[in-house]
């Protein structure tokens, strides 16, 4: 792997928000024992690189990924968080339910098709952690449910691509980025899509910077995911 990938994602542009690894046989609900080991870097950016087809010109995608991915979680599949294991949640999950090295929400789930349609908006569903943790909510692309999301790389990498070309498109849409847009300007606006949303990235474009549950504001993921881009 090319050593400039290696340092980021040893932590080079590390802004640690909370401390939230694929394995098989790892823990599972309670969020008890220690996290399994992270994957290794070389094999994370192989992975990434097999779904990168430059779907947003000009992007250096995976180094926009090992940013987001060490900035959630640390740069692993399955993050402890000692928040989450009060609450008894399945390990890799955060106090507010959201799982996995890029700590995706229900939501963003449903949008891309892992969550089966209308299940946010269904009354008694619950928040992240129950909609999560319900087997019957998942659709055959994690047929698995949170056990198999959270231990399968492939399948989280591929959930935070189509997140991005999501949310680069509700960018471009409401003209916050263009195609012609510098690399710096749209991993920065993309990062803070990542945090708060299109309407959070929306807000921050028109000077109105917000945070999220952790107090994380929109501005320090925009400089964050700049940060990870070379020009």
């Amino acid at each position: 792997m090319e050593p400039l990938y290696l340092l980021i994602a040893a932590g080079a542009f590390a802004l640690t928000r909370k401390k939230t690894a694929a394995s098989p046989a790892a823990p599972t609900g309670g969020g008890g024992g220690a996290p399994p080991p992270p994957v290794p870097a070389s094999q994370r950016v192989a992975i990434i690189k097999s779904l990168w087809q430059n779907q947003i010109p000009g992007l250096d995608y995976v180094r926009y990924a090992l940013f987001i991915g060490q900035r959630e979680s640390g740069s692993n599949y399955r993050p402890k968080h000692s928040g989450a294991i009060k609450k008894g949640y399945p390990l890799g999950m955060n106090d507010h339910g959201y799982a996995g090295m890029y700590q995706m929400g229900a939501a963003a789930l449903e949008t891309h098709k892992y969550i089966k349609a209308g299940t946010c908006a269904r009354k008694g569903t619950g928040g992240n952690h129950q909609i999560l943790t319900t087997l019957e909510n998942w659709t055959d692309r994690c047929p698995g449910g949170i056990e198999q999301f959270m231990n399968t790389p492939e399948i989280q990498e591929r959930a935070m691509l189509e997140m991005t070309i999501g949310n680069y498109r509700g960018l471009k849409r409401n003209g916050v980025v263009t195609d012609a847009s510098a690399p710096k300007v749209k991993a920065g606006y993309l990062s803070a899509a990542h945090l708060k949303g299109v309407g959070g990235a929306i807000a921050l474009s028109k000077g109105n910077a917000t945070s999220d549950a952790y107090g994380t504001s929109t501005d320090v993921y925009y400089a964050g995911g700049s940060s990870s881009q070379l020009v």
